[in-house]
């Protein structure tokens, strides 16, 4: 096997591998039960919570 049959299989299964992972990623994040956590994950940045005051130590 010479190095251009190497690389042809290496960039064939790279193109295999980055579909599996991409399909894998889509199950996992669309899945049914998953909907309210990412919901609530999503309007993390949208609340308005006061910080804690800082205590000052002088």
């Amino acid at each position: 096997m010479d190095i251009l049959h190497l690389q042809n299989f290496l960039a064939t299964l790279w193109e295999v591998w980055f579909v599996a992972l991409f399909l894998g990623l889509m199950v996992m994040i669309f899945r049914p039960g998953k909907r309210k956590y990412y919901q609530e994950q999503g309007l993390i940045p949208l609340r308005d919570e006061a910080a804690p005051p800082r205590s000052r130590s002088t």
